[in-house]
């Protein structure tokens, strides 16, 4: 035997009777809401080119701050060893040149990664007209979502 529950279920009356009576109305519900169609390949993108930039400006932000703690280093030694004076000559420029490529690197990636999410924003349809796309076999309208389940049974 099945026992049924009591308590209403909230799907059963409209958003706008439910907000009627409350004094809180959820954000939601107040601005125009927007679907991105992405493909596995952009979301693989999108993601790489974040981890990408996120490596880049670790990376370089790392590098300064040894090339800062080499030049502080040296600052603090007065009498200096001759590997001393060498990585100090050596260090901080080839920390200078690696720290400018990183974060080039970094901001290529950024530009790279805002112009894909440009171009999707571009693309991307408002929730009330993405009901309308139909589909190119049919003169039906398609779903906005698929049914996962339905295509499984069918």
């Amino acid at each position: 035997m099945s026992k049924q529950s009591s308590i209403p279920e909230s799907g059963s009356k409209p958003l706008e009777q439910l907000q009627q009576y409350s004094s809180l109305q959820p954000k939601h519900t107040r601005r125009q809401m927007r679907q991105y169609v992405l493909t596995d390949a952009e979301l693989f993108d999108i993601s790489l080119l974040n981890t990408i930039t996120n490596y880049c400006f670790s990376a370089a932000s790392g590098t300064l701050l040894f090339v800062v703690g080499l030049a502080t280093s040296a600052i603090i030694e007065g009498k200096l060893t001759e590997k001393g004076i060498a990585l100090l000559q050596l260090g901080i420029p080839v920390g200078l040149v690696l720290v400018i490529i990183f974060a080039i690197s970094g901001i290529v990636a950024l530009r790279k990664k805002r112009s894909v999410l440009s171009e999707l924003k571009h693309q991307s349809l408002d929730i009330d007209q993405a009901s309308l796309v139909t589909s190119p076999n049919q003169n039906q309208p398609m779903p906005s979502t698929p049914d996962k389940e339905g295509s499984q049974n069918e």
